[in-house]
């Protein structure tokens, strides 16, 4: 049988390549100015839901919705693929079972006094909501997808490298989160986080595998205090 992404490069590498650019030079102005712009106009609660809710779907998600539509004849995943790819349930639970523990061992490990928590703030709960879905149909329903290396080590690898770059405007917002073994941690975890989801994708080919993932894994962050 012909494998449904045969035969598809992904999109033109000048347009990957520009968007990328255009993408995370705007994020970057985002973060640094009009978030914290947000916070004091609205207040902490209020500018940090409209800066999720609002900055964040307009630029992350809107474009690259569009882009896929665009390119949908090249891309390995094409969006009926994204939603309606059949997903083997049992080794793709086996594998968020195995990222659990992992995640778990590794919070407890930096935050032992903390414990777990069940009741969330808002902020906490919109993170969990919207935080995973926007920002995987963007690394991996667009730019994972978009690759010429589609469904390769050096993609997945790839794919992670541009994952924990974007997060680069936010710890210059907080320097404080990357205090100590947090420097190698922090980007290194976000490397490996994001070829995981890009390698579930891959394989899967339905954008609902990542987004749970993540959104699990933002809820297990909240669960100790990171939000």
């Amino acid at each position: 049988m012909q494998d449904r992404g045969q035969g598809r490069r992904g999109a033109p590498t000048r347009v990957w390549a520009t968007y990328l650019l255009v993408f995370y030079a705007m994020w970057t102005l985002v973060e640094l100015l009009v978030g914290p712009a947000l916070v004091g106009w609205l207040g902490a609660d209020a500018g940090a839901l409209a800066h999720i809710i609002v900055v964040k779907t307009l630029i992350w998600v809107a474009p690259a919705v569009v882009l896929i539509a665009k390119f949908a004849p090249t891309l390995p995943a094409s969006p009926r693929d994204m939603l309606t790819s059949p997903v083997k349930w049992a080794p793709t639970l086996l594998v968020f079972a195995v990222f659990t523990v992992w995640v778990a061992l590794t919070l407890w490990v930096d935050r032992p006094a903390e414990g777990f928590r069940l009741a969330f703030p808002l902020i906490g709960i919109v993170r969990c909501l919207f935080v995973g879905l926007q920002e995987e149909l963007v690394f991996r329903g667009w730019l994972a997808n978009a690759m010429p290396n589609w469904g390769t080590w050096k993609g997945y690898l790839a794919n992670g490298v541009l994952f924990a770059l974007i997060h680069v405007p936010a710890w210059i917002e907080n320097p404080h989160r990357m205090e100590g073994f947090a420097v190698i941690q922090a980007p290194a975890g976000l490397v490996f986080f994001g070829a995981l989801l890009a390698w579930l994708f891959a394989k899967s080919r339905n954008i609902v595998v990542p987004i749970v993932l993540h959104s699990w894994y933002d809820l297990l962050l909240v669960a100790v205090h990171e939000a």
